[in-house]
């Protein structure tokens, strides 16, 4: 629960009564309470912290393909910065039209396809078939 603060404004009510406003402190001990803000924190921890691994290693993976140069390595890895910094203002418009938990959803399903068409692993062992 959030410490709350009552605070007394100089605005009054058809009574002739203060109001009371309640403010809510925000600490990180409170916020590591609520188990939604815990596991979202460790759900983005391990997604950045995967997709941090990828850059390096998906870099020297592209340079192998014959016609990927730096540009065209910088390209893939700059466009979906330039749509992140895009699409985050708008997010408040998605979630104002529709569902917050269907733009999550529909997030997520952007996520994973994005991730599939990445490809295989070499370590796999599946055979290359470009």
């Amino acid at each position: 629960m959030p410490i709350k603060e009552v605070a007394e404004t100089e605005e009054q009510d058809n009574n002739n009564t203060p109001e009371k406003q309640e403010i809510h402190k925000v600490t990180l001990s409170n916020l590591c309470r609520v188990p939604v803000f815990v596991f979202g924190l460790l759900a983005q921890v391990v997604v950045y912290g995967s997709l941090g691994f990828l850059s390096p290693t998906m870099s020297l993976h592209l340079l192998s393909y014959e016609g990927f140069d730096e540009f065209w390595v910088g390209v893939y890895f700059g466009v979906p910065v330039i749509l992140y910094i895009l699409n985050t203002p708008l997010v408040s418009i998605y979630c104002k039209l529709f569902n917050r938990r269907c733009v999550i959803f529909i997030g997520a399903c952007c996520f994973s396809i994005g991730v599939l068409m990445i490809g295989t692993s070499p370590m796999l062992g599946f055979p290359d078939q470009t």
